[in-house]
Order: structure tokens, then sequence, then C-alpha cells
């Protein structure tokens, strides 16, 4: 009979032969002489953020912003103000949030997550029991398959939602529910992370601060876009605060095609697959000089009345990526 212990042993032994065989691959590749493009490149874009969010105190209310994305994205309250009033964390969001903890692991051990997702299974079978977590992500599942049905009932009142634009545009119901589902996660870490960076590098840059507050007073505080848009200084703000956070530090593959490319000199053959994240370019030290830092100024002339004009700065401005995979945060 196979014990626990067993497993345990299987599941390490598996892991220590797949990391072997990345680290092989990994070191036999055209790309291991091409920098941030080797064997730790999915981890190396995480290496540029950590630093710089972890340091000091940096605290987030997301309840708000997980209702409104819900209600957004779904037409139903998820019930994290409610809550969040009580001083309470809505188990399905949070356990739906810590999942992008674990990208590193999902992305380059997926056998491993398919065997740790096996055997959650085996024991809610054999035994009944079911992991807290994996409870919690169920029960997000199941809201968001009722609002999805919802959806798709004639009789709903149409009130632009996502899912409901989705399903009734002629999307089949599962691909809808996907966006759905996608667009809650994305839409509430990249921006209060943003938004949280934002606020703590104006705390350090009083002056700064208070020209910014002077540029909305004129504007009377209005919240129309057009108003704000037309702010240079908040602008570079934003602009810089999404630059220097980096909250997307996403890697689209490509395969490359047959009889293979040249990339800056050096051959890379058929079948590899190339990758490159956001961070890289956000944090390129000639379009950005001293990228560690927060600095709205970098985007200004030097009265700071109007945006700057610099082709090389823009050209690597691409925290939402490029081409048809753009994120829709860019709108």
């Amino acid at each position: 009979m196979i014990s626990l212990y067993h497993i345990f042993v299987l599941a390490a032994a598996f892991v220590l032969i797949h990391l072997l065989w990345v680290v092989y691959r990994a070191s036999v590749s055209s790309l291991a002489e091409i920098p941030s493009a080797g064997f730790l490149a999915s981890y190396s874009r995480n290496l540029w953020t950590f630093p710089r969010e972890f340091r000091g105190s940096i605290t987030q209310d997301l309840p708000p912003l997980h209702e409104k994305l819900a209600e957004f994205s779904f037409g139903e309250a998820i019930g994290a103000i409610d809550a969040w009033h009580d001083r309470k964390e809505l188990d399905m969001v949070s356990a739906n949030d810590e999942i992008a903890t674990w990208m590193p692991l999902l992305t380059n051990f997926p056998g491993l997550f398919r065997a740790l997702s096996s055997l959650r299974c085996v024991l809610k079978t054999t035994t009944g029991c079911q992991i807290p977590d994996s409870r919690h992500i169920q029960d997000f599942r199941n809201w968001a398959e009722k609002a999805c049905r919802s959806a798709l009932l004639e009789k709903t009142p149409y009130n632009h939602n996502l899912i409901q634009i989705l399903t009734r545009s002629g999307l089949p119901p599962n691909t809808s529910l996907a966006e759905a589902k996608e667009n809650l996660g994305p839409g509430t870490d990249t921006t209060s992370a943003t938004l949280a960076h934002i606020i703590w590098a104006l705390g350090h840059n009083l002056q700064f601060q208070e020209r910014l507050f002077q540029d909305l007073q004129n504007k009377n505080f209005s919240s129309d876009l057009s108003d704000l848009e037309a702010i240079p200084r908040l602008r570079a703000c934003v602009k810089e605060g999404i630059r220097w956070t980096g909250a997307a530090a996403v890697m689209l593959p490509r395969l490359v095609p047959q009889g293979g490319i040249e990339l800056h000199g050096k051959f890379i053959p058929e079948g590899v697959i190339l990758s490159s994240s956001p961070i890289w370019y956000l944090r390129d030290a000639i379009a950005f000089p001293n990228p560690k830092d927060f600095d709205p100024y970098r985007w200004l002339t030097p009265d700071g009345l109007e945006i700057s004009q610099n082709q090389l700065r823009d050209k690597f401005y691409i925290p939402f990526s490029k081409g048809g995979n753009t994120c829709i945060g860019a709108q």
C-alpha cells in the first residue's frame, strides 16, 4: 500500500528530475548567451519589482476594487465590501489572489501542478477532506458560473456588464466566463499595486506632490477624464508610476518559425520558444536613466508645462505589451 510518505518522495523525485532537465536544456540552448533570456528569465523579471515593492510598508485596501471589478465583469456584487466592513477577508477572493503567488511554479512546472491537483482530488474523494483554499476557489467558480448562467437568460435586464456583452455578442459561454474571471484578478492586482506605489512615491516627493495638488485644484478637482488628461504633471505621474511599478511582468512566448531567425547577431534555430517581459524595457538604463528611481520629471519639459518628446523613451514604454495582445488596461 502506497503511503503518504511514498507520495511525497515520488513528488520530490519528479521535481528534481524535471529541474535537472530544465537546467540541461537551458545550458545547451542558443538563448543561453543572450542576457535576460536564459534559465532564470521567468524569475529575473520579478527580481526587478520585489525589492522595491516590499521595502518599507505599503498597505492596500482591495475590497472596493474587487467589488467594482466584480460588478463590471459579472454584473453582480461579490460581497467584498460587506466582508470588509466586518473586518474580514472574502475567502473566495483572497484564495483566488493567492494563486498569483504560485505562477512561477505553474508556468515552469506544469506537471507538478497537475500532480498536486490530482492529489487534492484523491484526498477529497477518499477522505472527504478538502483543503480550505481549494474550497474557496470552488466557491468563486460557482459564483462566476451562476453569474454566467444569469447573463445567458433573455429575461435578464441588459446592464452592460462584461460577461453579458460577451455572451450576447455570440461568444461561447465558456470563453465569456474565462474572460470575465480573468478580468477580476488583473483588474485589481495591477491597478492596486500601481496606485499604492504612486501614493508611496508622492509621499516621498512632497515638492512634486504640492505642484500636482495645485494643478488639480486649478481644475476644481474635476473627475472628467478630458480635464485630467489635460494636466501634464498628472499624466507624467501616472506614466512614471506605471513604469516604476512594473505590475504586469507577464511573458508571452513565441515560437521561432521554420528556418530559424537571426536576433541581434545570434542565430536562433526553429522551434525555440522566445519571450520577453515589459519590465526589461521599462527598466532599461538608456531609455530611462536611473530606472530604479521614481522620476516623473523624465516625462516633462523643463518648465513642467508639457509632456516632453523622447522617441527612445516612448518606444521602450510598453507596460501593456505590444501588438495584438496589448492589455485592455491600456485604454
